[in-house]
């Protein structure tokens, strides 16, 4: 199945790196040659590992580390009623993301990263690709430098009181989230999915799962990520 999907996509894959997905409305490119595009093409509209279990129509969808977007456009089609900020700090990724997202008006972009404070922030490159870049804070006077932004800050901005679906896959920034000032967010989150990286910053899953136990989550394993639901939210 896996290998006639592959197939099936590589059919549509033109010089320039656009694809047609018969489920999704408009096509989308990702960069031809590009080891990382490819992972999350194959994770995200291959395997569909972001589609969950829901007994809701999410309205409220906060895409943390959007990539080239193409955990929006999925969330997009899935759940066109839905409004979307996708987030991405680093500006190759952001520009094809917003190439992608460009015939969604529900989706809405910032160009930075999701912090747990008040920061200037920068994009640090690991060297493991362009899906696993990282930023870490700086001093406003980086050239590089960005200003953070809160998830409280995106629900005070939007006028949500609740968040339906928060995906996280932010290169280890989740322990920062996860450490400090997620009371603001965290218990109005109705569906949490984020993916840990330990491998990259020690104990990301450790504060995630500090944090998660002071609410009445449930969790499920899925693909690469933990799929938390809000049991007083749903």
């Amino acid at each position: 199945m896996k290998d006639a999907l592959g197939a099936f996509a590589a059919l549509r894959l033109k010089k320039n790196g656009v694809i047609n997905l018969g489920f999704l409305k408009y096509p989308f490119r990702i960069r031809v040659n590009n080891i990382a595009d490819s992972a999350t093409f194959n994770e995200v509209l291959l395997r569909k590992e972001y589609t969950i279990q829901l007994d809701f129509v999410p309205k409220t969808i906060i895409d943390g580390g959007a990539n080239i977007g193409l955990t929006s456009i999925f969330f997009a089609n899935k759940y066109p009623d839905a409004s979307i900020v996708a987030i991405e700090p680093d500006s190759n990724n952001f520009n094809l993301l917003r190439e992608n997202t460009s015939h969604y008006p529900q989706i809405k972009l910032r160009r930075s990263a999701v912090w747990s404070h008040n920061a200037h922030l920068k994009v640090y490159d690991p060297g493991r690709g362009d899906n696993s870049f990282r930023v870490e804070e700086t001093s406003q006077n980086d050239p590089a430098a960005f200003t953070a932004v809160g998830i409280a800050d995106i629900m005070r901005e939007q006028n949500w009181p609740v968040i339906d679906i928060l995906k996280l896959d932010v290169e280890g920034a989740e322990k920062e989230l996860f450490t400090s000032g997620y009371g603001a967010w965290l218990p109005r989150t109705r569906v949490l999915i984020v993916e840990t990286h330990d491998r990259y910053i020690k104990g990301t899953s450790k504060a995630v799962f500090a944090a998660v136990s002071k609410y009445n989550f449930s969790c499920r394993l899925q693909g690469y990520n933990l799929v938390l639901y809000n049991e007083d939210l749903n």
